[in-house]
């Protein structure tokens, strides 16, 4: 690496969490005149994928935010919220990084994550989505990128808030951001140290990533989304109680 490359941390991080919204936050943060963004072969890049992966070295992706000069810039990568050693590794590293993540009813995430892989063929189509939320698929990936797995926000918030405090993390929540999109992403440019008031062009733009037309058209079972709310009551009411706010998620 040439010695007239200037490697420079990320000044924020999107850690989670995977179906609650990230590509929309993440085009409206690139639209923001103060942000820079990572770049591959001249296309932009959300998902560094540093963290959970370690596929680089440290240098390797502190130089990618290096060439971004005096914008701001970052990252969002949604598996680094349930990534057991990433908490660690960020206080470590990036210590000042601000942080945030957004959660969403995990019945309805993990819903969407399935329609996601079978879209994908991470998991094969005669596997119902009950079957891949007990049997915790896709089988080849670690445990806690899992269906299941990563709707299990408490314990993945536990961990991070062992060392970052609410100043520097922010929880957010995807009924926020359905609700009133311009006012959520207003929260997250501020939270960065941006310009709060910028209003991006394309806010409008689907927040909901739309699959083929037989995955679309796909509906949750009642029966078994009651079986999977239940399964997910606890953790709800433990983040409840860790954020300081009561989640309505039937």
């Amino acid at each position: 690496m040439g010695k007239d490359r200037i490697l420079k941390p990320p000044d924020f991080i999107g850690i989670g969490c995977m179906k609650a919204g990230s590509s929309w936050v993440w085009k409206q943060l690139k639209m923001h005149p103060q942000v820079g963004v990572p770049r591959r072969r001249g296309r932009t890049v959300k998902e560094m994928h540093f963290i959970d992966r370690l596929h680089m070295s440290l240098p390797e992706y502190l130089v990618k935010f290096g060439r971004l000069k005096t914008h701001k810039c970052g990252e969002y990568t949604p598996n680094y919220i349930c990534t057991p050693y990433a908490p660690a590794f960020v206080k470590t590293y990036f210590p000042n990084a601000k942080l945030f993540t957004i959660f969403r009813n995990p019945a309805d995430r993990a819903f969407s994550h399935y329609k996601d892989h079978l879209y994908y063929n991470k998991i094969p189509p005669e596997i119902s989505f009950l079957q891949a939320f007990n049997e915790d698929y896709p089988k080849k990936e670690l445990k806690y990128f899992s269906v299941k797995s990563k709707g299990m926000y408490a314990n993945q918030l536990e961990i991070w808030l062992k060392y970052f405090d609410r100043d520097q993390l922010k929880v957010m929540f995807y009924d926020d951001l359905l609700s009133d999109p311009v006012k959520f992403i207003q929260e997250i440019y501020e939270h960065c140290e941006l310009e709060k008031n910028y209003v991006p062009p394309k806010y409008a733009k689907k927040v909901v990533k739309r699959y083929n037309k037989a995955y679309d058209s796909m509906t949750f079972n009642a029966k078994d989304r009651e079986f999977v709310v239940d399964f997910y009551k606890e953790q709800v009411r433990k983040l409840s109680d860790m954020v300081g706010r009561e989640l309505d998620w039937k």
